[in-house]
């Protein structure tokens, strides 16, 4: 009796994402690590041979914001330069940021949304006021 046998290798193209941590808690050893473990992570997934299946890997740097350098410019439009309160040209739903202020410094250096503006005045959004001292003076607002 005779027999034979045949193998055949199936395959598909591979594309995965992988979300890296580098905010300020990962300072030290553990960014260390993660830049081995992601080194490790492509060579594992992306093949150096692309035919017939392709594998693709993305990574995406988790962080509290994005570093665009020559390109920040061009991304948010020319920048808004400060104005006085009385002076604003904004609308509810907006968002400012607030610098400078004396007294009541808990808000600077913050970003606010605006809520019932009115011709000099409005309430800022996302900010329990109870734990803000009193405003002495100064301050400016500029459009986000």
């Amino acid at each position: 009796m005779q027999t034979s046998s045949e193998a055949g290798q199936e395959g598909a193209d591979l594309e995965a994402s992988h979300v890296l941590d580098i905010t300020g808690s990962m300072g030290g050893q553990r960014i260390t690590d993660l830049k081995a473990a992601a080194v490790d992570l492509v060579d594992v997934v992306v093949r150096d041979q692309q035919e017939p299946y392709y594998s693709k890997i993305a990574l995406v740097p988790y962080s509290l914001g994005v570093n665009l350098g020559s390109n920040a410019a061009a991304a948010r439009g020319p920048a808004t330069p400060p104005a006085s309160i009385t002076a604003a040209t904004w609308r509810n739903g907006d968002y400012v940021r607030i610098t400078g202020v004396a007294g009541m410094t808990q808000i600077n250096n913050k970003t606010f949304q605006v809520a019932n503006r009115t011709a000099n005045t409005f309430q800022r959004s996302g900010m329990n006021g109870s734990s803000c001292n009193t405003h002495m003076s100064g301050g400016t607002i500029q459009k986000c």
